[in-house]
Parts: structure tokens; sequence; C-alpha cells
């Protein structure tokens, strides 16, 4: 039941989140964008933190959610306003670093616990590790191509940019199979009884 609930919240927070983010390149709303993302991501790590007791993973990948959201905010909130870009790449760097650690953490708890209710689902989460790693390593390689050919690196930083929303994409149907998969199961101990 906990499962079964709090997938569905994340899910639609998820979403919430998606659509704040399409706001994110309108400068008067920056701020904005900002606070709601964090807030979103905080609620998410709260979520996270309630799964500790189905696999610890969940537990480690809420902690470093929270380092994730510290980072963020110092970024959006203090660095980013007063110009401090020297710095603002320096925490994108960690906040990178602690986000891919806190996604592996959270994509094997799902990979784990989600697999008891659909084992396909769960083996999609699994996939879904391998495609977000192919997504960061084409950021990265737009951005050393962009410094050997700056034209070139604007095509490959594109298809990176999409390669990374079907990513992003995917991973919002595989949250709603999650908890499709656990509402079944749910309602099947509810007719069971």
């Amino acid at each position: 039941p906990l499962m079964a609930k709090w997938l569905w919240v994340m899910f639609w927070v998820n979403i919430a989140s998606n659509i704040i983010g399409l706001f994110e390149f309108a400068p008067s709303l920056a701020k904005f964008v900002g606070v709601g993302t964090l807030m979103a991501a905080l609620v998410v790590c709260m979520i996270y933190f309630l799964f500790r007791k189905e696999d610890k993973r969940y537990q480690t990948g809420a902690i470093l959610g929270l380092i994730t959201v510290v980072l963020n905010g110092l970024e959006t909130l203090v660095l980013a306003p007063n110009g401090a870009d020297g710095w603002v790449t320096f925490l994108n760097i960690i906040a990178a670093i602690v986000g891919l650690l806190m996604t592996y953490n959270l994509y094997y708890a799902h990979h784990q616990i989600v697999g008891e209710a659909d084992r396909q689902v769960g083996e999609r989460w699994l996939k879904l590790w391998k495609w977000k790693i192919y997504a960061v390593a084409a950021l990265i390689g737009s951005i050393v191509v962009a410094l050997i050919i700056p034209v070139l690196g604007v095509l490959v930083a594109l298809a990176a940019a999409v390669f990374a929303l079907v990513v992003s994409v995917y991973e919002l149907v595989i949250l709603y199979r999650s908890a499709k998969a656990y509402r079944a199961v749910v309602e099947g101990e509810g007719n069971a009884a």
C-alpha cells in the first residue's frame, strides 16, 4: 500500500516539475522555476525516505537527493543571481556527480522492489539506468566536441538534449507503470480478502 500510494504521488510531482521546467528559459520566471523545481525535488526525496523500509538504497538515494537539492538551491538562489559563474559551474559538476549516485541507488532499488510486483517493469529500471549514463556521456561529449569544433558541438549538444528528453519521458512512463503495478497488487489483495 505504501508503494502503491506514494508512487502515484511521485509520478504527479514529476509531471508538475517538468511543466515548471518548461519555463526555465523565461528570465522573468527564473526564480519561480528554480524554487518550484527545488520544492518538487524535496517532495520526491521525502517520498523516497518513506520507502527506506523497503530497501536501504531508497534512504541512500534520498540523502543524496537532499544534498543535490541543497547544491542546486545554493546555485539557483544565491550564486547565479550574484554572477558567481565559476562557483555555479563547480556546484553544477558536484550536483551532477551526486545526482548520478542518487539515480543509481534509486533505480536499483526500484529494480528490486518494483520487480516484485512486475518483473518486466523492474527490468526497465535497469535499462533506464544505462540510458541515463548514455545521456550524460552524450552531454559531456557535446561539450568536448564544442571545444574542438563549435558548429558541430552545437549539433551534438542538440542531439544529446533531445536524447536526454526522451530518457526523461521514458522515466515518467516507467514510473507510471510502476505505480500501476503496485496498485494492481494492492487491489488484488483487497479482492482476495
